[in-house]
């Protein structure tokens, strides 16, 4: 204990010896009242110097607590040990020791009182060592739920975080019963604590939620929905998706007065996980409750990211179910929907990674199967302008379903007034440039010249040659080889056109490996080994595309945690 010490003086010499003598007793004594007048004086002495009593006596006063069970000094001299100056330290010797917990745990068992304190101290110290000392103490779990009451529930979720099996058998000794009585006189900071608690205890843990639902808490639900919004975030962690038990869990939420203020308060993470796979009630609200067409119009608005997340997988919800008629919804809801799944069409970071790929694929087939496919375009591109990342996935995915668009004259007319907006970038415009040449436009008719083409056709090549150094905008390796190519092409053919052999020199070699001599789509076409583009499967030729496409990169996207990435990256 030397380096404690930094100049021994006699006093200070006096006041050791003397605790040494008193501590002897302590531990040898003979006669109880011999021992309770030590402690006793080892008290007195501790209210003016608990760091001397610390080095001299702490682990015999430890030892005592089993002896002299008629008092509760013991714990009171620790609690001014751990509180002192040099608290920690001391606290540190005192946690060393496995023994000493199980000491202050079953003083706390038989007596209560004091060693509450004392053992919510040694769990903020150390919760994973003190919750698996504690679990191999059945009668102490008990102990803790029946005090609950006459404490402020703090320590029980760093208790409940330092071992999972401790989590579920504090569940059978009645904790849930305990807190959900405790709620219904609680104040504010309690019931937080309380919320806090059943957070932990629910999460990823189906026998504690299958266990909660059986106490018919239907009443204390909605009690707890009117007091604070945090009960939205229990009924989140007993609401888990992989549960077997989930729907009869559901069943609990599912009426008006929970969805309603899950809609005011913008929990949509909430209605998410009520409307997962619950045809009846996506029928309900998409047939009767008008406002729920609303949320096409919150989605642009809505800024909080986690929400966004699920409110578009509950958007991709109302359309993935073919038994349900939408006829209520207007095309440009549903176009506007459209719009964001072209625009956010990426593995989605949410708890249940909830953008399905087969979803996905069914939207597209659904959406390449339109009667007038041109006509949607023009209307989808009209719901929402909204920035450079939306244009450009718009034109990329044009590009990628040319071959089922039939040019008619208001969509052309459209795309070439895109190339005369001065507000539009260069690279939006190589892109648009791509489509019209790509669905035979002739270069005149575009009404503008060659070196204005080759500009934009040149700009947009670059972003997408460098687009892995771009953290804002992400699109698969295969469709950027793929767009690129076709913007090498059509740069050869706009070359042809002028009869410019120097120029094609000058701008086909920068940054350009070479240039195929041959269009590789209608190489593909004319390939006796590729199907016939008469057959009936050339309706599928797309959807088989983007299906490879999605299945061999949109898993690989950056997530979050990569150094090229951030909350703001797109996928097409």
């Amino acid at each position: 204990m030397n380096f404690f010490r930094k100049q021994i003086k006699k006093e200070t010499f006096d006041l050791e010896l003397q605790l040494e003598i008193i501590s002897n007793r302590l531990e040898t004594s003979q006669y109880i009242e011999d021992k309770l007048d030590a402690l006793k004086q080892i008290y007195e002495i501790s209210l003016v110097d608990p760091f001397k009593v610390g080095i001299t006596c702490m682990q015999k006063l430890v030892s005592s607590i089993p002896i002299l069970t008629s008092t509760n000094l013991q714990g009171d001299i620790l609690l001014k040990i751990f509180k002192s100056s040099n608290g920690k330290e001391f606290l540190d010797m005192f946690m060393h020791k496995e023994e000493n917990i199980k000491i202050i745990g079953n003083a706390f068992t038989e007596r209560k009182g004091i060693f509450l304190e004392i053992l919510e101290i040694l769990i903020h110290s150390d919760n994973i060592k003190v919750a698996s000392i504690i679990y191999k103490m059945p009668d102490l779990v008990f102990s803790i739920v029946k005090s609950l009451k006459h404490s402020n529930i703090s320590f029980l979720v760093p208790l409940l975080k330092g071992n999972e099996h401790l989590r579920r058998s504090i569940v059978f000794e009645g904790i849930f019963e305990e807190l959900i009585e405790i709620s219904e006189t609680s104040d504010d900071y309690l019931l937080i604590n309380i919320f806090n608690s059943l957070i932990c205890l629910l999460t990823e843990c189906h026998s504690n939620q299958n266990y909660f639902i059986e106490l018919k808490i239907n009443r204390i639900l909605e009690i707890w929905m009117k007091r604070n919004a945090m009960a939205f975030d229990v009924y989140m962690a007993l609401l888990d998706i992989s549960n077997s038990n989930f729907k009869k869990i559901q069943s609990n939420f599912e009426n008006d007065y929970f969805i309603n203020l899950a809609f005011i308060r913008h929990r949509y993470d909430f209605i998410y996980r009520i409307f997962y796979k619950n045809i009846s009630i996506i029928k309900y609200y998409l047939e009767e409750k008008i406002e729920t067409l609303k949320l096409f119009d919150v989605y642009y608005e809505l800024e909080n990211k986690y929400q966004k997340n699920y409110l578009f997988d509950l958007l991709v919800t109302f359309f993935t179910y073919k038994n349900i008629k939408i006829k209520i919804i207007e095309n440009d809801c549903k176009y506007n929907f459209y719009c964001h799944v072209f625009q956010n069409l990426k593995e989605i970071e949410t708890t249940e990674n909830a953008i399905d790929k087969d979803s996905v694929d069914s939207l597209i087939l659904e959406l390449i199967s339109e009667e007038k496919l041109s006509e949607f375009l023009f209307d989808i591109y009209k719901v929402k302008e909204s920035s450079k990342l939306f244009n450009l996935s718009y034109f990329v995915f044009i590009n990628l379903i040319r071959e089922f668009i039939t040019p008619e004259k208001p969509l052309l007319a459209f795309f070439i007034e895109f190339l005369h907006d001065c507000d539009k970038s260069l690279e939006e415009k190589g892109i648009c440039v791509l489509f019209l040449l790509e669905i035979k436009i002739n270069i005149s008719e575009i009404r503008k010249n060659e070196e204005y083409l080759i500009s934009c056709l040149l700009t947009a090549r670059k972003l997408f040659c460098n687009i892995e150094r771009d953290s804002c905008i992400y699109f698969r390796e295969e469709i950027i080889n793929f767009i690129i190519s076709r913007i090498n092409y059509q740069l050869k053919n706009i070359f042809q056109y002028k009869d410019c052999n120097s120029l094609r020199t000058d701008y086909i070699n920068t940054g350009v490996s070479q240039i195929k001599q041959e269009d590789p789509i209608k190489k593909e076409q004319t390939n006796p080994t590729s199907p016939d583009v008469s057959s009936p499967k050339e309706t599928n030729r797309f959807y088989t595309f983007f299906s490879n496409v999605s299945s061999a990169f949109v898993r690989n996207a950056p997530k979050n945690n990569d150094k090229n990435s951030n909350s703001n990256v797109y996928d097409l």
